[in-house]
Order: C-alpha cells, then structure tokens, then sequence
C-alpha cells in the first residue's frame, strides 16, 4: 500500500496515471532485458545516459530527478554565472546548469564514486559542452584519502563512518577528498550557486569553506536521517550556514520563505542565501511571479502571474504604515511572492528592499517584501 500511496503522489501520475503507470512498466521490463545505461532525455533538450536506478527511473519517469532543484536553477542561474554541483552523480543539474550559464559561464562538478564520475563525463561528451570541468574528488573538511561506500542504488553512495558495517553492498573504496576553498583558491571567478546533495556529509562539505572569498547562495539537501549517521543534527548544520552570515529558506516553484520550524523527519532541499538577501535577488525571472496585492485590484485576477511593473521608490514611503497606503485611492500595491511575503497577522514595519537594488529600503509591513506598483 505504501509505494501504491507514493506513486499517486508523483506528479506524473497525477497529471496521466494511464501514461505514468505505462512508463514505469517500460522501466521495469527494458532493464530486464538489457544491461547497458540507457540514453535519456531531459526537459531542456539535453541528453543523459543513466543506469539502473532511482534518479534514472525518475528521468525517465517525469524528465527530472528533482523538479523543484530543477525550478531553483532556472529560476536563478543566468549566462556569465558560475556554478558548483556537489554531489554531481551522473549530471543531471551539471547538464542543466551549463547550458544556462553558456560559454561565458563555468560549471565545476564533483563525484567521487568512479562509476558515477566515468557516467558524469560521458554525459558532458554527449552534450558537447565545454563550460564543465569534472572533478573526481569528494569534497570535506580537509584534505586526504578516506573510505566511501559504494552502494546498491547509486545516488546513495557516500562517505564511510565510523559506525558502519565493514561491508557495502558494492564494496568500500578508497576515495581522495579536499576543501572547496583549497580548490578555489586558484579559480579566479566568485561562485555564483552551489548544489550540494552528498548524503549526509553536508556539514563536512560546509566546514571547508570557510575561506571563500565569496558568499554563494547554496541549494542543499536538507536529510536528517543522513545527517545522523554522521553524528550531527538539523539544527548544527542550519547554525553553521546561519554562523557564516546566511538566512535559511525553502523554496517551492516561484516562492520562498524564510524558514520557520522544520521537522526531525522531513527531507526536502533548503536553500541558504546571504543574510538580508533574497535568493532570487537579482535575477531577471524573479520578475514574473505570483503577487498578493493590497489595495485596489489590478485588471488581473489576484494571484495571477504578471510581468514585472516599474518598482516603487522606497523612499517615498520610508516610515508609512502599510494599511493607510493600501487605502489610497488608486495606489494597488503588490507584495511579490519573489520575495519574502509571509503576513503576521499584525501590524508590524520592516525593511523592504527592490530586487536588484541592495542599497534601497523603506520601512513597510513585512521583512524582505518588495515594493512594487
């Protein structure tokens, strides 16, 4: 009952279930007959071989191994960025992010597990693309040579802790390991994103990069059944990023939130930006997004996707309470969900910042709003 549960789940089931049960019986007998990785295609165009696994099966089932990591690149990455994919596996969102940041951007991907890394630049060959640099290493907390498990599902394999089997379904290998900041030291670029998905070793990952010289907005694996095998909490990981001047978000589709309480058990992806700073701030599809509006309606339903209107000048309003403006004939204002728009329920001022303008504010109603009319 429980995976009959998890399959009505999927939103390709829920968009065709006669389509989405046809695929996953193909899945099933295609590997049944055949061994070799079998060469998919993503929602962008690009092509990806992918063997026998989860994260093939969900390529091949709805395009994407991860929708909503898959929204955040393109919501976020631009042409001229850089971009770091932690955990690379076969490609996926090394693929994907290169072809957004195109020829004047960089992709660095890191795998440590030889048959996944061999996979990842197979399907960097396929696509012709020469943005990408291919790391095999797995990235720490310090330099070295150290045990990595190699498991039966491929995207789970990972580092060794102390307090696992001496055995792995797949073996235990030896893998070398550095610091982000040790290998970015001779890169002359700032790094724009980093993905990070490693297994449980975030906070590992993390605590080599102290010496950034960039504060890089990070999408990562937020796991805490992983994190406990390697003997921290939710609460360590989220204080290191918070130590290192960053807020915590989550993100789904077109909209973040400052996070509140998450649960011990939940599994999702985080994102962390730079303390006073929306994740999308900057970027230009951060202006088409759903807005919540106060005052009067616009000719749009509420809610409705609109093209980005001109921004309000903070200080015209710098210290004006929220709901005496929103009664001002003919002055609509929209609080866009691009940015953080959770409402109290009360009155309360906070600093609003116009996307693409760090050094603007105003004093309205809701901490990391954008003002718009």
């Amino acid at each position: 009952m429980s995976h009959l549960k998890h399959l009505t789940e999927r939103p390709d089931f829920r968009r065709s279930p006669l389509t989405a049960i046809g695929k996953r019986l193909l899945w099933h007998w295609r590997w049944s007959i055949r061994s070799d990785d079998w060469r998919l295609r993503l929602d962008d165009g690009s092509q990806i071989f992918a063997h026998h696994g989860g994260a093939g099966a969900l390529i091949f089932f709805q395009k994407s191994n991860e929708p909503e990591t898959t929204s955040f690149l393109n919501a976020f990455l631009r042409p001229g960025m850089v971009f770091v994919d932690v955990g690379a596996h076969i490609g996926e969102f090394t693929l994907r992010a290169a072809r957004i940041v195109g020829s004047s951007g960089e992709v660095h991907a890191f795998e440590p597990s030889p048959e996944n890394f061999d996979l990842l630049k197979r399907n960097i060959e396929l696509n012709d693309l020469t943005n990408v640099r291919p790391v095999f290493v797995a990235l720490s907390d310090s330099p070295g040579t150290v045990p990595f498990r190699v498991e039966k599902e491929p995207s789970l394999n990972r580092l060794q802790v102390i307090s696992d089997p001496d055995q792995a379904p797949h073996g235990i290998i030896s893998v070398n390991t550095c610091r982000l900041d040790s290998y970015w030291g001779t890169q002359p670029r700032p790094i724009d994103l980093i993905k990070l998905d490693v297994e449980g070793a975030e906070l590992l990952v993390l605590s080599g990069t102290e010496h950034l010289s960039s504060t890089p907005v990070w999408i990562f694996e937020y796991c805490p059944s992983n994190y406990s095998i390697f003997g921290y909490t939710p609460k360590q990981l989220l204080a290191a990023f918070q130590d290192r001047g960053y807020d915590i978000w989550t993100w789904d589709d077109f909209h973040c939130r400052l996070i509140g309480e998450l649960s011990e058990r939940q599994n999702t992806n985080l994102l962390a930006a730079p303390k006073g700073r929306h994740p999308l701030e900057g970027s230009p599809r951060a202006h088409r997004t759903r807005t919540t509006v106060i005052g009067p309606k616009p000719k749009r339903a509420r809610g409705s996707i609109e093209p980005a209107p001109s921004a309000i000048e903070p200080a015209a309003f710098d210290g004006m309470d929220l709901p005496a403006f929103a009664d001002t004939p003919n002055t609509p204002l929209a609080i866009s969900s691009d940015a953080e728009s959770r409402w109290t329920g009360g009155p309360a001022t906070a600093q609003v910042r116009v996307i693409g303008q760090p050094d603007s504010g105003a004093t309205l109603r809701k901490t990391g709003a954008s003002a718009r009319r």
